[in-house]
């Protein structure tokens, strides 16, 4: 198995382009910061390559970004920090964060309580990215709904009998089709989401 390598951002270079990868929204970052965190404790540069090893393109978070995350949640009582001596370098210290019983209660209700449309595709991801098989049920639950807020979100996306010929009509088409195209994404992916689950849970049982 190859090995996945990513690491933080870093300044851009003179006359280098940005990145064209998504960056992570804040409420989805804190989101998937939460989930990587109930996983396990870790310092900030590790969770931010955690995280980006594990969601992809569609959640790219810098180092920064992340700790400012941590600090808030830590503000918060969401989070509490250690500090460490880093077994790769004896005479640096870091700050490893772990979650308090506040921080994984958080976590939890996110995953029970139905959310409001749209729900983003980088959040419902990191619950999937960062689960375990104990939540299982509940995530099928969460999913369900996601997909019963994607259909809802289709039948908006309906195309009226608009006027062909003009500007608008002709921009609202396409904008309607895109939507509608990543809507049937986004329900291929929930199924195959739920197919995966039911095959481990049937292995496993």
């Amino acid at each position: 198995m190859s090995r996945e390598r990513t690491q933080a951002a870093r300044p851009l270079a003179a006359g280098e382009r940005p990145s064209r990868l998504a960056i992570a929204p804040r409420g989805s970052l804190r989101r998937a910061v939460l989930a990587a965190l109930l996983e396990r404790p870790a310092h900030g540069y590790d969770l931010t390559n955690r995280l980006n090893r594990r969601m992809g393109p569609m959640l790219q978070a810098d180092s920064r970004r992340v700790y400012e995350v941590l600090e808030q949640l830590q503000k918060e009582g969401l989070a509490t920090s250690v500090e460490e001596q880093a077994a790769a370098a004896p005479h640096r210290r870091r700050r490893v964060f772990s979650l308090t019983a506040l921080g994984r209660s958080t976590h939890s209700g996110w995953l029970r309580e139905r959310q409001p449309l749209p729900l983003g595709g980088a959040d419902i991801q990191a619950l999937v990215a960062f689960s375990d098989p104990a939540q299982a049920a509940q995530l099928l639950e969460k999913l369900e709904e996601y997909e019963l807020d994607c259909m809802e979100m289709q039948e908006r996306t309906i195309e009226e009998d608009l006027e062909r010929a003009s500007w608008r009509s002709r921009m609202i088409g396409v904008t309607r089709a895109a939507v509608s195209e990543q809507l049937q994404a986004e329900l291929r992916w929930i199924a195959r989401v739920r197919r995966e689950i039911e095959e481990y849970l049937a292995l496993a049982g």
